[in-house]
């Protein structure tokens, strides 16, 4: 009887150790692809649609459904989404962008908007869906009721706001126009004098 070939033995060991090796990796990237198996992870996002049914879907076409504290989401948020164990998405809601995120009101004709040392009017939209307003408005020829300002679409709502303001000449009464964004000086308390002014300080609303 001939002795084992240890070239043979040597050769069927690496090939066993090889096929080891392969079906290891396999397992190792499965579980890699697998949520229910590396556990839930998170990732930056940007908002490309807004959907009815409270989700949104971002520019790599993930749908995720939104937390109640994003109630107003906007195309082109930065967000951050989560990935359950289960493969479900939810989105956590918009990151800063560096800026302070006021966006400057378009003013209307008879008014001028406020300069330094004051604020001109501006809003921005808070996570929560708050829509913030500061700075001050001057009316030249202007008399209510008549459009002081104008909002841009993502800081509109979509049914009126009434506000009232602190003014030069005492309380005035704003209207916030549901679906156009304008702002209009609907009346005013004590006499009208000239250059009067608006303060939008401290006036929010919610969307």
């Amino acid at each position: 009887m001939s002795p084992p070939d240890s070239t043979s033995s040597s050769s069927q060991q690496a090939v066993i150790a090889g096929f080891i090796d392969a079906v290891a990796q396999q397992s190792v990237q499965a579980g890699a692809a697998a949520p229910e198996v590396r556990g839930s992870s998170w990732r930056l996002a940007v908002v490309n649609t807004v959907n009815s049914d409270g989700t949104i879907l971002t520019s790599d076409a993930v749908t995720a459904r939104r937390q109640e504290s994003y109630p107003a989401p906007v195309a082109g948020d930065t967000v951050v989404i989560d990935l359950s164990p289960a493969g479900n998405w939810v989105c956590r809601g918009r990151l800063s962008t560096g800026a302070d995120g006021w966006t400057l009101l378009t003013v209307g004709s008879g008014w001028t908007a406020g300069s330094s040392p004051d604020l001109p009017p501006a809003g921005r939209l808070k996570p929560d869906g708050t829509v913030e307003l500061r700075g001050l408005v001057r009316m030249n020829s202007a008399t209510p009721p008549s459009t002081a300002l104008t909002l841009p679409g993502a800081l509109t709502p979509p049914a009126n706001k009434n506000l009232i303001a602190v003014s030069s000449y005492g309380i005035a009464y704003l209207q916030v126009t549901g679906g156009s964004g304008s702002i209009i000086h609907a009346s005013r308390s004590g006499a009208l004098a000239t250059s009067a002014w608006v303060s939008l300080d401290d006036l929010s609303f919610v969307l």
